[in-house]
């Protein structure tokens, strides 16, 4: 990857002004790291990221993909600078998300690849969801799967200009940089709420096969504010 970087980026660098905005958006993509360990949830991942994308990066709209199913994905967290894009990209209405189905699309390709794909015309993009999204003004379309592990696809970041071919080298590594932070984290907080998820019903099935006087006599042992049970 350094040395990816090395020759398609830095040996492609010619003025002041392109080195000064590179090093602005490595700096943001670096300090986007530590906001989304602290994230609390899933959801607040996908709105840092979006707040990112959407004024470093100049996007007229982002979104976001994410695996339903083997054969779908539901569209979600919309950012536009025009209403009409988000009707474009899929409103949900505040349903939660618009379902979508996966094969011929460039998401299906990314998930069936787990690489990006990169459309930059649209205008002339084999996908019929392309030529929709260009009747609309945007010309460039950037799919970026998302990763857990680094190989099991989730979903992807949907991001379009209208600029046409808007996206440098550059700025695909570093979006493809962002994302591999969002599946890592995502990972995180999907386990660890499986985790909370498993405690309760244990809980719940201890309290339902023991009587309430023996648990409150033992439950100090599992609860982590007690002082039995850092003496455990």
């Amino acid at each position: 990857q350094a040395k990816e970087f090395d020759e398609g980026v830095l040996s492609k660098i010619t003025t002041l002004e392109e080195s000064q905005q590179l090093l602005r958006r490595t700096r943001a993509v670096s300090a986007l790291a530590s906001r989304l360990m602290t994230a609390p949830d899933e959801e607040s991942c996908y709105e840092l990221v979006s707040r990112l994308l959407v004024p470093i990066f100049e996007v007229d709209c982002c979104s976001f993909a994410l695996l339903k199913d083997a054969e779908n994905v539901i569209v979600k967290q919309i950012t536009a600078k025009k209403k009409e894009h988000v009707l474009i990209i899929g409103d949900d209405n505040g349903s939660g998300g618009l379902v979508k189905a996966l094969e011929g699309t460039a998401a299906g390709v990314c998930a069936k690849t787990l690489k990006q794909h990169y459309t930059p015309h649209t205008m002339i993009s084999p996908f019929d969801s392309h030529k929709i999204i260009h009747s609309a003004g945007l010309n460039t379309v950037l799919v970026t799967p998302i990763l857990v592990n680094g190989n099991k696809f989730v979903g992807c970041i949907i991001i379009c200009m209208a600029k046409e071919d808007a996206f440098r080298k550059c700025d695909r590594i570093l979006v493809n940089d962002v994302a591999a932070m969002l599946g890592a984290n995502i990972y995180s907080k999907r386990m660890r709420q499986a985790a909370e998820r498993s405690n309760t019903i244990s809980r719940e099935m201890l309290h339902s096969m023991i009587p309430a006087k023996v648990i409150q006599k033992i439950e100090c042992f599992w609860d982590v504010r007690s002082e039995q049970y850092w003496r455990r």
